[in-house]
């Protein structure tokens, strides 16, 4: 017998994406301030959450692209950031 407290969260269509949006946001803010564990943090947690968001989809492979397409955004700017910290460094 499996006690539940909550309800398993709904990845199936626009539920996936909103969640997807919700990660993205958080990591874009914690990018924002620098915050480098944060953005560790819900990098982990965003391939989790791809996983479960492609799982729920598969018959849906649009919701999929688009959640994916957005995210591509987000580590883009991971990305650049990541160079501008690396050359400051190095400038040093």
């Amino acid at each position: 017998m499996a006690i539940r407290l909550v309800e398993a969260p709904d990845y199936k269509g626009d539920a996936g994406i909103q969640a997807m949006r919700s990660v993205q946001q958080a990591m874009t803010a914690a990018l924002e301030a620098e915050e480098w564990s944060r953005v560790r943090h819900l990098d982990r947690v965003c391939l989790l959450l791809i996983d479960r968001v492609i799982a729920e989809n598969r018959d849906n492979k649009a919701i999929v692209i688009s959640a994916l397409g957005e995210l591509k955004g987000v580590y883009a700017e991971l990305l650049a950031q990541c160079q501008r910290e690396v050359t400051l460094l190095q400038a040093t």
